[in-house]
């Protein structure tokens, strides 16, 4: 791998940048923005080695990184497809696996050009690449989702950079990866934004936001994040993440009934076993 080309650069885009520049110094780093601006200034903060706002420059690359919003991912995957040299691998970092994989397999000539999709599981509630940082992904996973047995070999040096950056991959099928995102990171921002919607609707919210202190910091985070990201991911894992929403609703009705009819012990054990989940999940040596 000596020449990465990364079509996008904001905060996963920029920090994948920082990251090899600084943990695989011999690789050149292409960077590809929307704006010029963009890329002026992700080679003024080492994000790149190079950088420009013509998708031409992927044509050097040993592997093509697409690091765009997934809104745009299939679209600026048709447009690259014509500057990918023989033998340039690529892959994506997409919050959303089943939809981009399958558009990447039907559009790319396998053979001539592998794809292997990807998912870094860091991010921050803040977006574009001034806030990205050369360790972002340091003890994270990187999901990988190979189609087919041996898919992720054409791989091997990238997914030993991923753990010179201090990530770990991670395989799942692209089935799997839906899911179990939908879980942790796209139910959770819609919980966020829910919960920061009722507030905000009650007449008395600009009182009560002075007594606001670290319960409130903490479950209001998420919702702060990249709406329109979100909801293009929303879209696009529609299945799952409707699933996991509806589990949500059926506990919450559980918790309603125990408040409505007093019931403290169902309410106490509902909470007891919330904490466990909680606790199970820090013992597995999960970071806040």
């Amino acid at each position: 791998m000596e020449r990465v080309a990364i079509v996008g650069l904001g905060l996963i885009g920029g920090s994948l940048g920082m990251a090899l520049r600084r943990y695989r110094p011999k690789v050149e780093v292409i960077g590809v923005a929307r704006r010029q601006e963009t890329a002026v200034l992700a080679h003024r903060i080492g994000a790149v080695t190079r950088a420009g706002a013509n998708l031409a420059a992927i044509r050097d690359a040993d592997l093509v990184v697409l690091a765009c919003p997934l809104a745009v991912t299939a679209s600026v995957l048709e447009d690259c497809r014509r500057h990918l040299a023989a033998g340039a691998r690529v892959t994506d970092v997409g919050s959303v696996k089943k939809s981009v994989v399958s558009h990447a397999l039907g559009a790319l000539d396998i053979t001539r050009n592998p794809f292997l999709g990807g998912h870094p599981m860091a991010g921050k509630e803040v977006s574009g690449i001034e806030h990205a940082e050369p360790d972002l992904f340091r003890g994270r996973a990187w999901v990988f989702t190979p189609d087919k047995a041996g898919a992720a070999e054409p791989f091997q040096d990238f997914l030993e950079a991923i753990e010179a950056i201090g990530a770990y991959p991670l395989n799942l099928s692209p089935e799997e990866h839906d899911r179990y995102v939908a879980l942790v990171s796209h139910v959770p921002f819609l919980v966020s934004s829910a919960y920061l919607l009722a507030v905000g609707r009650e007449p008395d919210w600009q009182r009560a936001s002075e007594l606001a202190s670290s319960g409130f910091r903490d479950i209001s985070r998420l919702g702060a994040g990249d709406s329109e990201m979100y909801a293009a991911i929303t879209g696009a894992n529609r299945e799952e993440v409707l699933r996991a929403w509806k589990n949500l609703q059926a506990v919450l009705g559980e918790i309603e009934r125990a408040i409505e009819t007093a019931d403290g012990g169902t309410l106490m054990d509902l909470l007891l076993a919330a904490r466990q989940t909680r606790q199970d999940w820090t013992r597995t040596g999960a970071s806040d």
